[in-house]
């Protein structure tokens, strides 16, 4: 039987199995850059805004931040090609699980890697896998 994604029909489920625990042993692989991340993922039903209650004096956070394994690397030339976008070279990329976050990434999240918070500029989905590729940028923006 086909994968369930149209153009990759030709190859068979056994195949894309395959292609799916590749994906899953690339976080486990050191040489691959997986360092632990905080994910700070837009909370939609809150707004996105911090709120303060004044008889308690909490603060609630617009983002549900989520501790997370990811595959790091540096944004290249050809990425900032293939995606038409400007990325600046300060940029990286993360390859991310998208079942170990409460939602799939958008372009409202953060992340967080060794204390440097970047804003997720683009998100591309994996179709053979539950991988998202994020680029983060230090300069935000959409």
């Amino acid at each position: 039987m086909a994968s369930t994604f149209p153009i990759y029909d030709f190859l068979s489920d056994y195949e894309v199995a395959m292609l799916r625990a590749d994906v899953d042993a690339m976080l486990g692989d050191a040489s691959l850059n997986a360092v632990s991340v905080s994910y700070l993922s837009f909370n939609i039903t809150g707004g996105g805004t911090s709120t303060y209650e004044p008889t308690t004096g909490a603060v609630t956070s617009g983002f549900t931040t989520t501790a997370i394994t990811a595959i790091i690397g540096p944004v290249t030339e050809k990425d900032s090609a293939l995606l038409v976008k400007e990325l600046s070279i300060d940029d990286v990329k993360a390859l991310v699980n998208r079942a170990d976050l409460p939602a799939d990434p958008t372009t409202n999240d953060m992340v967080t890697i060794s204390g440097v918070t970047y804003a997720v500029r683009i998100v591309t989905f994996c179709p053979v896998s539950n991988y998202a590729l994020v680029y983060l940028s230090l300069h935000g923006g959409k």
